[in-house]
């Protein structure tokens, strides 16, 4: 089967397709979906899509802009822009090194920065298409119908759509066309060793893509130069000759990049980011019957989708039926490629780890010594190495299909086309839910609150330092997202940022806090720069307020913004509606009488909320324990004429509690007593005079919870947090006459 098969006649359904012909076929596919799910604005990298992207994507782009816009260093692919001061390399932010580097020399040129990621996501899609194509003409079925099908079912594939978030990683298309250099390379004759030489330099090209698209490239490249040098029976000059010119190449590469450095750093995830065996087979993961069977979990250790590789039922009926017309072959097939197979085995192996799943039963469980185990973890998303075996074997049964088919005449010819067409149907309809998860090239992701004001006056700074930075805080969901939007502005603007996200940790946690010292040390934001303290501490407010660098703070939802651009008269207003003043040379964020807070997620309240509150939820905060507090500022002089303090409620009610009973202070002295007892949204109304409020008009607002329980104690779930009001919202309410 990997053996040229050239009959050509006049019969359309055996002619073979010219290399022309077979490029523009191939390519047909992945432009056809290009063309459907990318808009122009999306390709050119200038949709809005790219400002709002969440999770890998985020600072895969964020790392690109950077640096795009950042001085040439030595290694190449250092920027100082992004994780400053001390930089990061972009291999660690998968920004995909080789697409960078042309952006770069596009912008030292031209001066024009330009988000090429958009060109790259639609050139996968071709590529992918394209290689598919090429690798069943390699295997010898060259007609056009072989041609399209191959296309085809590359490019609708589970686990290439699957991997859309990773942009780097989505490069199937690497992987395919090591496939087909194999094959190729094993055809050259005596033109063996050029051909050798050109699949390593490939190899080194494809390192600048991603680092786990190279590794399976280098397996495969190492078994055709295992295969050829068996079947010429070349000496051992050759094989070292080869070796040595690869790994000179790679070193080369490597140092030049820096991507030596930058792969060391432990990493953990061997053995859990594995594939399941029944991973690839198994039917219930499609659209088609899935919904019809009985679930089956194919994620048994929480990471086991890193190891998808469904192949979808389309394709699995092309392998069923290319292994009962073409099982003869395989012995010879297997002879002839022993190296291939060996690799396409340890590829195997790998992907399903030393600790092995069927479904969600572990059925092998093997222990590793810690240096092997720490060899593994380089690659420890393991899961992935099963993508060359799975391409090969839909490739090779379509191959197997169509060459039955041609030695049995033209009926046979026209029923193996009419198959493939209505299996690549099959797969259309299993892979739907990956088809449409592609709309996120159409749809930008929901905008945070306040987002265009706050990338507007990011703008307008020099640099953002985010305090702690986002690999050295525990992380919150809404303020990790809101983190990534942040790094992805600087990007745009080509400001540094010190915060980053990538692959493996990259932040100096110990400089950064050193850095945030120093910057609350200073009587005033340095010109130009902006300071954003997530939930800043007690510690860090106290040195602000003595410094005086609090006069040029703002509260929003995430803590203090800092800047001295907060008085241009340029701030948008929809921003400083959104943040609260600081009081004087107090921290105390400031309410103005007539405004009311909620405590939704993003929500300007969550910055007066101090101790006994739980964690984010969609309408408001619950209290968790006997005691709540909240702590802000009012303008006494707005209190001359009375106010009240109103605090919107839903207390914890069950058939075991009838009551919550709730006393509340200001600054120490007991002003209400209530008693709760309607499950439903009450208000909490308490008269507020300029005698009950401290110094800069400081209220510190106590809720004593002594009814507080928590639902595990009541046997109504696991939740261990102790309940007693849900607030929903503060207002500070002019008197009313």
């Amino acid at each position: 089967m990997m053996v040229d098969t050239a009959v050509r006649r006049k019969d359309p359904w055996r002619a073979v397709s010219g290399l022309r012909t077979a490029l523009l076929l191939g390519v047909l596919p992945g432009a056809i979906l290009v063309a459907l799910l990318m808009p122009a604005a999306f390709i050119l990298g200038t949709s809005e899509v790219w400002w709002r992207l969440v999770r890998d994507q985020a600072w895969h782009v964020a790392g690109h802009l950077h640096f795009i816009q950042s001085a040439w260093q030595f290694p190449i692919l250092l920027t100082d822009q992004y994780n400053a001061p001390q930089g990061i390399n972009i291999f660690l932010t998968d920004s995909l090194p080789l697409l960078s580097l042309v952006a770069k020399l596009l912008h030292t040129v031209s001066g024009q920065t330009v988000n090429a990621f958009g060109l790259w996501y639609a050139a996968i899609f071709v590529l992918q298409s394209l290689t598919g194509a090429l690798l069943v003409r390699a295997l010898g079925a060259r007609s056009p119908v072989a041609v399209l099908a191959g296309a085809t079912f590359a490019v609708l594939m589970p686990t290439f759509l699957f991997r859309s978030g990773h942009l780097a990683l989505n490069g199937h298309f690497a992987v395919l066309g090591a496939l087909v250099l194999y094959v190729q390379t094993l055809r050259s004759g005596p033109r063996a060793g050029a051909a050798q030489a050109w699949f390593s330099a490939y190899t080194g090209v494809i390192l600048l893509i991603h680092s786990y698209l190279w590794i399976m490239a280098v397996a495969l490249w190492a078994a055709s130069l295992m295969d050829d040098a068996w079947r010429r029976r070349a000496g051992i000059r050759y094989i070292l000759g080869q070796l040595g010119g690869f790994a000179g190449l790679t070193l080369a590469v490597m140092l030049a990049t820096g991507l030596l450095q930058a792969a060391r750093g432990g990493a953990e995830g061997f053995g859990i980011a594995s594939m399941n065996l029944l991973s690839p087979l198994w039917f219930g993961q499609g659209a088609v019957l899935g919904p019809h069977l009985p679930p089956l979990p194919m994620d048994a250790t929480g990471v086991q989708l890193e190891g998808f590789n469904y192949l979808g039922l389309g394709a699995i009926l092309v392998v069923i039926a290319g292994l009962i017309v073409g099982i003869r072959w395989i012995p010879g097939v297997v002879r002839y490629h022993p190296a291939l197979f060996l690799a396409l085995a340890a590829c195997t192996i790998f992907a399903l780890s030393n600790v092995i799943y069927a479904g969600p039963a572990k059925i092998i469980s093997l222990e590793l010594p810690n240096p092997v185990l720490g060899l593994a973890n380089i690659f420890r998303a393991s899961g992935r190495f099963f993508w060359p075996v799975a391409y090969l074997a839909v490739g090779a049964a379509i191959a197997a299909l169509l060459l039955a088919a041609e030695k049995r005449g033209r009926a046979t010819q026209i029923a193996a086309a009419a198959f493939l067409t209505a299996a690549a149907a099959v797969q259309v309809a299993d892979v739907a839910p990956w088809l449409r998860s592609l709309v996120w090239t159409r749809q930008p992701e929901a905008a945070m609150p306040q987002e265009a004001e706050w990338r507007t006056f990011i703008g307008w700074h020099e640099r953002l330092d985010i305090f702690p930075p986002h690999s050295c805080r525990v992380r919150e969901p809404n303020a990790s997202a809101f983190d990534l939007r942040l790094q992805l502005a600087t990007g745009w603007f080509g400001i540094p940022v010190n915060s980053a996200d990538a692959a493996r940790p990259v932040a100096d946690c110990p400089l950064q806090e050193r850095r945030m010292w120093e910057a609350v040390s200073r009587n005033s934001a340095t010109p130009g720069s902006l300071l954003m303290f997530f939930a800043p501490s007690v510690e860090v407010l106290r040195s602000a307020e003595t410094t005086g660098l609090i006069d040029q703070c703002r509260w929003a939802w995430f803590g203090l913004a800092c800047s001295d651009r907060w008085l241009d008269s340029g701030v948008p207003n929809a921003l400083m509606a959104a943040t609260l003043a600081t009081a004087g040379s107090s921290a105390m964020p400031v309410i103005a009488v007539g405004r009311s807070l909620d405590f939704k997620p993003f929500a300007t309240g969550n910055a007066i909320l101090g101790s006994g509150w739980s964690g984010q939820e969609a309408s408001g905060r619950s209290s968790d324990g006997n005691r709540a507090q909240l702590a802000f500022a009012v303008d006494r002089r707005a209190l001359e004429n009375g106010a009240a303090l109103d605090l919107t409620v839903l207390p914890f009610l069950r058939s075991e509690i009838d009551r919550q009973r709730v006393q509340i202070e200001i600054n120490a002295t007991r002003r209400l007593d209530a008693v709760l007892d309607r499950h439903e949204l009450q208000t909490l109304s308490i008269p507020l005079l300029p005698g009950d409020v401290g110094p800069h008009g400081h209220v510190m607002l106590t809720l004593e919870l002594p009814d507080a329980r928590s639902p595990a104690s009541l046997g109504l779930n696991a939740d261990q947090r102790r309940l007693a009001l849900f607030l929903t919202s503060l207002a500070l309410s002019p008197k009313q006459d």
